[in-house]
């Protein structure tokens, strides 16, 4: 699935700090969908969750090959083999080894799945390079959430 990036939102243009790592208009590649979230990897490379009413949907193709899974209260997960399930992201964003490492060979062979993505060059950098080491990409998620953690503090 591909979604774009609205330029506005609720008459507002995109809330430049809430959501700084997303660009206007720009086309991102889902990894997670969710009743309310599209999970995407952001300009800073992280797979991170943003509301649906962020994006427009360009290609609703979903692979055959995701896996759905309904809760009970109407809630749902639709996620790659592999990815997902309870914990799978809190684990990657915590450093835990198994979850960095089943989600970089994820994005490793599905690499085509991201062309055309405005944070592509990016991706590839990131996850192809040998010399990229699971320290180095936990450093950038860690930022990542200390910089979102002080914008949410008033």
């Amino acid at each position: 699935m591909k979604v774009r990036t609205k330029s506005s939102l609720h008459d507002r243009v995109l809330d430049e700090q809430m959501y700084q790592c997303l660009k206007p208009n720009s086309l991102y590649s889902v990894v997670e969908i969710d009743d309310e979230y599209f999970r995407v990897i952001d300009e800073a490379g992280e797979p991170i969750l943003y509301p649906k009413a962020l994006f427009t949907v360009v290609d609703p193709r979903i692979p055959d090959d995701w896996i759905r899974e309904d809760g009970t209260d109407g809630t749902y997960y639709i996620n790659p083999p592999g990815l997902g399930g309870c914990g799978f992201y809190e684990d990657l964003f915590d450093g835990v080894a198994s979850p960095i490492q089943t989600f970089r060979q994820f994005v490793c062979e599905n690499i085509r799945y991201f062309d055309g993505d405005a944070n592509a060059a990016l991706i590839e950098e990131i996850f192809l390079d040998p010399l990229f080491s699971a320290e180095q990409f936990l450093r950038i998620i860690n930022a990542r959430a200390k910089k979102l953690a002080q914008n949410l503090v008033l």
